[in-house]
C-alpha cells in the first residue's frame, strides 16, 4: 500500500484486549493473525474494541438474534460509522463478513459502496463436503464479497465449482511469526514425539494407534474432547492446554513433532506445523492437497496418507533412529517458513489485492 487507508477488520478479537496481553508477554504478536505486518504495509487498521449491549434483556436478544442467524452480525450493525470512514472491510474469519454482505444486499452505505473481503478458513471445506443446504448457505453468505482470501490454491477450484466468480476467491499463503518460534540450541530435545492440536481436524485416533507399543513417549497438547472416546496407549502423557511460551518450549524440546490430521479441504494442522518448523523441530504431517502447498514429502516433512497407522508408525521409528535425516528435515522446513510462510507473506499477499480493489474504488 503506498499512502494510508484505513481498514476495517471485524473479527472475534479485541484489539485493545489483545495488545495488552502482549506487552505482558503472555501472546507472541502484537495483533491478531499478526496483523501488525499488514499495519506496516500501510494500512490503517480499526479493529473495534469488543462489547455487548448493555442491559440484561439487550444482550440476551443479541445471544438469541446471532444463535438464529447461525453468525455474528452485532459488530457489523454497531460500527457503521467506522465502515464508512475506511477504504474498506474485512472479516477475519468469514464469519464476521456475513453481516456486513447482508448490509450490502440491502444497499447500506458503508457496506454497498467499499470494497468487502473475508480471511476464510472454513467455507471450502462446507462447499466440497457440506449437504446441499449447508452449500447455498455459503453461497448466499459470502457470494456478495469482493474477495475470499483462502489459505491453499486447492480451495480455488472447489469455490468456482459452486458458483463463485473467477478472480473473487485468492490464495494466500498462511503465516506465523518466526521472531518467535525458533530454535534454542542449549535446550535437551528430551521428548519424542510432541503432538498439538485442538481443533476437529486433528486425527489423534491414528496417532496413537501409531504409537501403541512403540518404545517412545509421545506427548499431546489438546483439549480433553480432542481425546474423548480414544483408547490411550500408556506411552502417551496428555498435558492439556498450555500457554504460548510453554508450546514453544515444548517444540524446542521435541525430537519429532507430529500434526496428524483429517483430510480436509483447508489446511488445518498449518499453524502447529509452521511454527514447529520454524523452531527447528522436523515434522511428519499428514499428506492433503492443502498441506502439500506447504511441505514436500521427504524433503521438508514425512506426509503419511491419511489415516495410515502403518505409515506413520514407520515414519516416526525411522527419524527417531536417523540423526541426519531429522536434522536435514528441519533445515529444509526452517527455511521453507522463511522463505514463504511468514505473518508477512500472508500480509503482503493481502495488501497486494486490497491495494488493487482500492486503487480500483477511487478511479
Amino acid at each position: 500500500m503506498t499512502g494510508t487507508s484505513s481498514l476495517l477488520v471485524l473479527s472475534e478479537f479485541d484489539a485493545v484486549t489483545w495488545t495488552r496481553r502482549w506487552r505482558a508477554g503472555e501472546i507472541p504478536s502484537v495483533l491478531p493473525y499478526g496483523m501488525e505486518d499488514l499495519h506496516r504495509t500501510g494500512w490503517e487498521l480499526r479493529i473495534p474494541q469488543q462489547h455487548r449491549p448493555r442491559g440484561r434483556l439487550r444482550r440476551k436478544l443479541l445471544d438469541a438474534t446471532t444463535h438464529r442467524l447461525g453468525h455474528p452480525w452485532w459488530q457489523a450493525v454497531d460500527h457503521l460509522s467506522s465502515a464508512r470512514a475506511s477504504a474498506a472491510v474485512m472479516g477475519v474469519l468469514e464469519p464476521h463478513a456475513v453481516m456486513a454482505a447482508r448490509l450490502r444486499r440491502l444497499g447500506i452505505t458503508g457496506y454497498a459502496d467499499l470494497p468487502l473481503m473475508a480471511l476464510t478458513c472454513w467455507a471450502g471445506q462446507t462447499l466440497r463436503d457440506g449437504n446441499a443446504a449447508q452449500r447455498e448457505r455459503v453461497r448466499d453468505q459470502l457470494g456478495p464479497l469482493d474477495r475470499l482470501f483462502v489459505l491453499s490454491r486447492n480451495q480455488v477450484q472447489i469455490f468456482h465449482d459452486h458458483g463463485f466468480r473467477a478472480g473473487q476467491v485468492i490464495p494466500v499463503p498462511y503465516g506465523i511469526d518466526h521472531r518467535f518460534y525458533t530454535p534454542a540450541p542449549g535446550v535437551e530435545r528430551d521428548i519424542d514425539v510432541l503432538a498439538v492440536g485442538q481443533d476437529g481436524g486433528r486425527d489423534y485416533g491414528t496417532l496413537l494407534d501409531a504409537v501403541r507399543g512403540l518404545p517412545l513417549q509421545l506427548v499431546v497438547v489438546a483439549k480433553p474432547e480432542n481425546l474423548a472416546g480414544l483408547d490411550i496407549p500408556s506411552n502417551v502423557e496428555f498435558l492439556g492446554r498450555v500457554s504460548h511460551h510453554e508450546y514453544r518450549h515444548l517444540l524446542r524440546r521435541a525430537r519429532l513433532a507430529a500434526v496428524p490430521t483429517h483430510d480436509l479441504a483447508y489446511p488445518t494442522g498449518q499453524s502447529v506445523a509452521l511454527e514447529s518448523a520454524a523452531a527447528g523441530t522436523p515434522l511428519v504431517v499428514t499428506s492433503t492437497a492443502a498441506m502439500r502447498e506447504y511441505f514436500t514429502d521427504g524433503r521438508e516433512a514425512v506426509m503419511p496418507a491419511p489415516g495410515a497407522v502403518a505409515a506413520w508408525r514407520d515414519g516416526l521409528m525411522d527419524l527417531l533412529h536417523d540423526d541426519g535425516s531429522r536434522t536435514a528435515l528441519a533445515v529444509s522446513a526452517r527455511e521453507r517458513v522463511h522463505a514463504g510462510f511468514t505473518t508477512a507473506h500472508l500480509w503482503s499477499a493481502v495488501d497486494a489485492e486490497l491495494s488493487t480493489l482500492v486503487s480500483r474504488e477511487a478511479v
